[in-house]
């Protein structure tokens, strides 16, 4: 075989092998090891709420170089049944859910039927809290090792502002006071800031349980706001895939 053809197969399949550990490295699934650990002893860790079920393997999300188990809620005291399915080859036992200040405990976890444990928790005042995680304690029977998952969490809500401006007259030096709509107050950024530089310049007040935003224009002529609305958490991309911590901005021409 010609010398030349050898080096340049040899240098193809270099090639190929390089391109393919490139790719294995680059867009292979990364999993944390918190969720290794999970998918190690349990078959599905799965929360509801209402009528929506979250799981850790249909709602993972990365976020910040974390993967969290992603779920929605609607009011800051929504109660959440959890299941857990554990591994049928790998035993547990004395499963229990570790108690936090960011949930009440109502029912504590038991063995029900068909290999899986229930339970129902309570949130407290979940826009406001930093409940990032839920912590189960077990037993590895085959180590006979105390364990705990530490599993991530990240609660999101679908939150909107409306605004309805009676009148498009502004003088320059002049506040003007709107008063908007929103389903979720709570979760709105209302710091009473103002910013600036902006044509009009804008911030975010909270009277009681009314949202209001105040506008000051800058300069004369035809001007147009557009105010960014900051949220405490985040929703979620239409694929899931990312949290998005701003509404759409709010117009006024």
């Amino acid at each position: 075989m010609n010398r030349s053809y050898f080096s340049s197969i040899v240098l193809i399949v270099t090639l190929f092998s390089s391109i393919q550990s490139f790719c294995q490295r680059s867009f292979s699934p990364r999993q944390d090891p918190a969720f290794a650990m999970a998918i190690k002893y349990f078959d599905d860790i799965e929360l509801s709420i209402d009528t929506n079920s979250f799981s850790i393997h249909q709602d993972r999300i990365r976020y910040k170089e974390q993967e969290y188990l992603s779920f929605e809620y609607s009011k800051e005291d929504d109660v959440c049944e959890i299941s857990i399915v554990p591994k049928t080859l790998i035993g547990i036992a004395h499963l229990q859910l570790v108690g936090s200040g960011d949930f009440t405990i109502i029912d504590s976890l038991e063995y029900v039927n068909e290999n899986t444990y229930r339970g129902k928790i309570k949130f407290n005042n979940l826009t406001k809290s930093n409940f990032t995680a839920l912590r189960f304690a077990f037993v590895d029977m085959v180590t006979k090792e105390p364990k705990v998952l530490e599993l991530p969490v990240f609660p999101y809500t679908n939150t909107f502002v409306r605004f309805y401006p009676t009148s498009d007259e502004l003088f320059i030096g002049e506040e003007k006071v709107f008063e908007l709509v929103t389903n979720n107050l709570n979760n709105i950024v209302a710091d009473g800031v103002w910013t600036t530089g902006e044509e009009i310049d804008y911030m975010y007040t909270r009277q009681g349980q009314k949202l209001r935003l105040h506008v000051l224009p800058n300069q004369t002529g035809t001007k147009g706001l557009k105010a960014k609305v900051r949220i405490i958490k985040p929703l979620l991309t239409e694929m899931g895939a990312y949290p998005i911590f701003e509404l759409p901005e709010l117009e006024y021409q």
